[in-house]
């Protein structure tokens, strides 16, 4: 067992490390992403701190070690791909005892993080530990515990032992705690666990970019990020080539090649609600104690939004038929064959449009604000600037064939729907074959079986997690 003279030991030195850092204004990140887009979130951070060594590759995302919070808080506004960013509090290694766990979450001065008067919530990750047998398996007793030992350092901080209440939907503060095993211990079994303690600073999910207000029950949209994610997978060249999605559903990839072709930020809605109410915290940064009273990390912040203001402002004050954005919307083109996933695109697009500002009502061929979205069956569509192109079809000045992204349904285990999903698959790839050559195709599919239907060599396929779901994004160059 674990003396409590060596435990103290470990806390002492894992706190001091992190003081030193934190005196030097550097600190602990970890930005979390969906599972498949960490090599894609490690590039974006890199270009983002325009520095090409800061980042470490983890599972779910990157760790920053001594890395400055101008880094981190940029990350927040500008990275597409993040889920989230989370400052590290602590790390310490324990034996295989949940009282060391209870004692080093109480052993964090919780009152500089948030205050009795606000909420917060416990979540907890197991890592391998997971699989195995032990007092570290079960993730909603650690939570627990780690909830009473938060409780019990607030009581006694206080003389009337007030504590602060749990949200589980909306906290001021979420806590992270993740546990893994190491492979070198000191116990003499060699058997060790690492317990890292973070807090979330941005408290609703970076994802969330609130121009989705449709409609979801008859469509499941990709998650915003994971969009974005795919998007950087293709390489598409927003100057040069045209993104087709042949099966739009409720726009989200035609919405993230926009931002991502106008070099907008993904926090435009937010940052611009953030600008118009600069006293109301949106995330949970804004809210922590040790952010309200330090000027310096309140400054690297402040500096971060108005850079991002200058950048939108920069784009809105121009007029939109002078700009490249012109160009990048006519780019791009959803089609869809449900009127009702249509009408869900066209809102989301539209709110983005009036976001900045410019035209987006609906014409009679079905555009909005230039970005081209028609109702059409995928197994015949052609491409827009094929000769004989459907009446209403835009031809591009300067643009070349490009990518064609679909995400066809992924079919339950009933041999009916399977079927027909087959023959949806194969008619799809048979389509591509026929009309779109020169364009670099990608399917992302939850169904394995599935993609076999495709008759149409695989050029690569990177495993990604919509959701839960285990997929493939599969690239078929068309010659």
């Amino acid at each position: 067992m674990l003396s409590p003279g060596l435990f103290r030991f470990i806390m002492e030195k894992s706190g001091s490390k992190l003081q030193k850092l934190q005196k030097r204004n550097q600190r602990e990140y970890f930005i979390s992403c969906p599972r498949g887009l960490e090599e894609v979130l490690l590039k974006e951070i890199r270009k983002i701190a325009e520095d090409e060594h800061v980042g470490v590759l983890g599972q779910g995302g990157v760790a920053l070690k001594g890395c400055s919070p101008k880094i981190a808080y940029a990350t927040m506004l500008h990275s597409r791909v993040a889920s989230r960013v989370y400052e590290q509090l602590a790390k310490v290694t324990l034996l295989d005892s949940t009282q060391r766990y209870y004692q080093a979450i109480k052993a964090i001065d919780w009152t500089t993080i948030f205050s009795l008067q606000q909420t917060f919530k416990v979540q907890t990750i197991n890592g391998k530990l997971g699989t195995m047998n032990g007092p570290f398996r079960n993730t909603l007793y650690l939570s627990q515990l780690a909830k009473d030992a938060i409780v019990d350092r607030f009581r006694e901080s206080n003389r009337q032992g007030i504590r602060p209440n749990v949200d589980p939907h909306f906290p001021d503060c979420t806590v992270l705690l993740y546990l893994d095993l190491l492979d070198e211990g000191i116990g003499e079994n060699g058997d060790s666990v690492q317990l890292s303690i973070l807090v979330d600073l941005c408290g609703e999910a970076l994802g969330n970019r609130h121009y989705r207000k449709g409609d979801f029950d008859f469509v499941a949209p990709l998650r915003e990020n994971l969009a974005a994610g795919i998007l950087y997978l293709t390489e598409w060249d927003p100057k040069k080539e045209i993104f087709i999605d042949s099966m739009c559903g409720s726009g989200t990839t035609l919405i993230e090649a926009f931002l991502l072709g106008a070099q907008l930020p993904p926090s435009l809605i937010k940052l611009l609600s953030k600008q118009s109410n600069p006293h109301t915290p949106l995330w949970s940064l804004e809210k922590f104690n040790f952010f309200k009273r330090s000027g310096d990390l309140q400054n690297i912040w402040q500096e971060q939004l108005d850079r991002a203001y200058r950048q939108i402002s920069m784009l809105r004050e121009r007029d939109f038929e002078k700009r490249n954005l012109k160009y990048i919307c006519e780019r791009i083109y959803g089609f869809d064959h449900d009127e009702r996933s249509l009408m869900v695109a066209k809102k989301n697009l539209k709110i983005i449009f009036q976001t900045l500002g410019f035209d987006s009502d609906y014409s009679d061929h079905g555009d909005v604000g230039k970005i081209s979205i028609k109702k059409q069956d995928a197994l015949t569509l052609i491409p827009p600037l094929s000769t004989g192109a459907a009446a209403g079809a835009t031809s591009v000045s300067g643009a070349s064939a490009g990518v064609i992204f679909c995400n066809p349904p992924y079919g339950k285990r009933l041999d009916a729907e399977l079927q027909q999903l087959e023959s949806l698959y194969h008619e799809y790839g048979e389509n591509l074959k026929k009309n779109f050559k020169n364009y670099r195709a990608y399917v992302l599919t939850g169904n394995l079986d599935l993609r076999k239907a495709i008759a149409l060599k695989t050029t690569s396929r990177a495993v990604l997690y919509n959701g839960d779901i285990e997929c493939r994004l599969l690239r078929y160059d068309l010659y």
